[in-house]
């Protein structure tokens, strides 16, 4: 697979260097127990090294991702439910929006059906460098406490960047920790990932990639700390493809690798649209199950094919639109045989 591999790779990614839409791309590509990393482009400025499978890139909303398993972990172990209400996890004095007596839960926060608005209202408009810098969890809790919800809970799916938030937070509470702890506790270090973060010590920030906005302009990097559970982890392709493995073909005699299999059970479809939703993947029609990433100065793209054993993950240093498509295309050639 490997020629093959390749020669993919660079029809369906290279155009994205060649042309300047993306300075740098890192590839994983998983293969039943064989993997590939290949680096296209350029981790900075021109002349600046290629990037591998340890360079360091945002991850946006695959974060997402890493909630949903988190969550369907920690109901493995008995600590939460998913039908129960995110009110119950949150210190006394919290309130949480409810509507026609139906309160909301954690499971409705993992597949975007909590009624929750996609940002919260209150969120600083003015940086549009690092917006959620400046949001604290006190920012989070004055929302909730005065929000109406337009819908009922569990109505309809809408995305929602506060919703998968607030569920991080949730269950960050319920566990004692902070968000980062738990992601290190309950998921990087079972799997042997050593660089999935979200806060960067100097040698890590050493190989954090340069951003760039969808002008190729040098961008900044952003903060999410208390709805970090949304959009604030940072990887490499080494640690995505420790991920990917354990999503692919999860060990069912761990509560992690149980909560693998159950984060993929769809949980109600998007409206609109064909996919399904289950805790935080995006079901595809076609059997692949996957999700994108996205900040001011990166985009990723996470993404596998269990009925091929196949599996794919695409980190960049660009804030663009133009990797998905490719990403898509590119993950089922590689689940077609050769």
């Amino acid at each position: 697979m490997t020629i093959h591999a390749l020669n993919l790779v660079l029809e369906h990614l290279a155009p994205l260097v060649d042309q300047a839409k993306i300075p740098g791309i890192a590839v994983g590509l998983l293969d039943h127990d064989r993997h590939w990393v290949f680096g296209l482009g350029r981790v900075a400025e021109p002349g600046s090294s290629v990037p591998d499978g340890r360079t360091l890139f945002e991850i946006g909303s695959i974060s997402k991702v890493y909630t949903g398993v988190l969550l369907a972990e920690m109901v493995d172990r008995g600590e939460v439910e998913l039908d129960e209400p995110v009110a119950d996890l949150l210190p006394d004095g919290i309130s949480v929006p409810a509507r026609s007596d139906k309160p909301i839960t954690l499971r409705q926060l993992a597949s975007h059906r909590s009624g929750l608005p996609r940002i919260p209202g209150n969120l600083p408009v003015w940086n549009f460098r690092d917006p959620y810098d400046n949001y604290t969890i006190q920012n989070l809790y004055d929302f909730l406490g005065r929000h109406p919800l337009r819908r009922d809970p569990g109505e309809k799916a809408e995305y929602s960047n506060l919703g998968m938030g607030l569920l991080g937070h949730a269950l960050a509470c319920r566990a004692g920790i902070s968000y980062e702890d738990l992601i290190a506790e309950r998921i990087a270090r079972p799997l042997g990932m050593v660089d999935t973060v979200r806060t960067l010590d100097p040698a890590r920030r050493n190989r954090l990639a340069a951003p760039f906005d969808d002008k190729g302009k040098p961008a900044s990097n952003w903060e999410l700390r208390s709805l970090a559970g949304a959009g604030g982890l940072r990887s490499t392709v080494n640690d995505q493809l420790h991920f990917l493995a354990a999503a692919l073909e999860p060990d069912e005699t761990t509560p992690l690798g149980r909560a693998f299999k159950q984060s993929r059970q769809p949980q109600g479809k998007f409206e609109g649209r064909d996919s399904q939703i289950g805790l935080a993947w995006i079901l595809m029609p076609d059997g692949s199950i996957l999700h994108n990433g996205r900040t001011g100065g990166y985009t990723a793209f996470l993404g596998l094919q269990p009925a091929s054993k196949t599996a794919l993950v695409v980190l960049t240093n660009a804030s663009t639109d133009h990797l998905d498509p490719a990403c898509l295309t590119l993950l089922k050639a590689l689940a077609t045989p050769a």
